[in-house]
């Protein structure tokens, strides 16, 4: 397949997300926005490992990434250990095929324990402005307006 390899991560780029107020997707300018896409554990616990991007980039990455669109896709790490450091938070090779995408008024970066290159985001549930269940580029619910509850997520782990 020609073109970029999707599961390769820049730390440059990464930096440059988390502390320029950049869209992970697009790389442009994201100062209003701040949309995350996590698993679901992450989602309860109000953590991503990812910089947040626009609602439509986000959206967009829930519909053509091969990741978050294939839930029996696995994550092919033949050659990754030529781009990605191991501390990175990204090295995880299970697909849990349903995705939380997650809008926030605000959250702050916070180190990673026992990580220190990469941070990760951190949001209080009282800053969740909406939240929806993904799978396979479609939505699972109709509650994209508010929080999900908890009780829901937690069957779906």
């Amino acid at each position: 397949m020609k073109g970029d390899d999707l599961r390769v991560t820049n730390p440059e780029k990464y930096i440059q997300c988390m502390t320029g107020h950049r869209c992970w997707i697009c790389g442009n300018a994201n100062k209003k926005e701040k949309v995350f896409i996590t698993d679901i554990q992450s989602a309860l616990t109000g953590n991503s490992v990812e910089p947040p991007g626009h609602m439509d980039c986000t959206i967009y990455a829930l519909k053509v990434c091969p990741y978050l669109l294939l839930p029996k896709t696995k994550r092919r790490s033949a050659a990754l250990e030529v781009y990605v450091e191991e501390d990175s938070p990204a090295l995880n090779e299970k697909n849990p095929g349903i995705f939380v995408m997650t809008s926030v008024k605000k959250f702050k970066f916070e180190k990673i324990p026992g990580n220190e290159r990469y941070k990760w985001a951190r949001w209080e549930e009282k800053n969740i402005l909406s939240q929806s269940l993904w799978s396979e580029g479609a939505t699972l619910d109709t509650n994209s307006k508010g929080k999900l509850d908890h009780a829901l997520l937690i069957g779906h782990l």
